[in-house]
């Protein structure tokens, strides 16, 4: 691999690091608002789609983790 491929991959490696960290923050904050709703609202459709989004933003994330770690592995190729 050439130097400008191998600093290309970098670049989208650190791009892609600052968006999962955002995404995380998202997450984190969204979970904390599902863990502070009331009981009584907790069986609401509202609730539900929210801790949804949540589940599907740990999917993502995940994702992105995999993404990281194959960019990481084809930079020490």
């Amino acid at each position: 691999m050439n130097a400008r491929n191998r600093k290309a991959l970098s670049d989208m490696f650190d791009k892609l690091t600052t968006l999962t960290d955002e995404l995380q923050g998202i997450h984190d904050e969204m979970e904390e608002a599902n863990d502070n709703v009331p009981e009584s609202l907790q069986e609401s459709e509202r609730y539900q789609q929210s801790v949804e989004a949540v589940d599907e933003i740990d999917n993502a994330i995940g994702s992105m983790q995999d993404a990281l770690n194959t960019l990481e592995e084809i930079n020490n190729m």
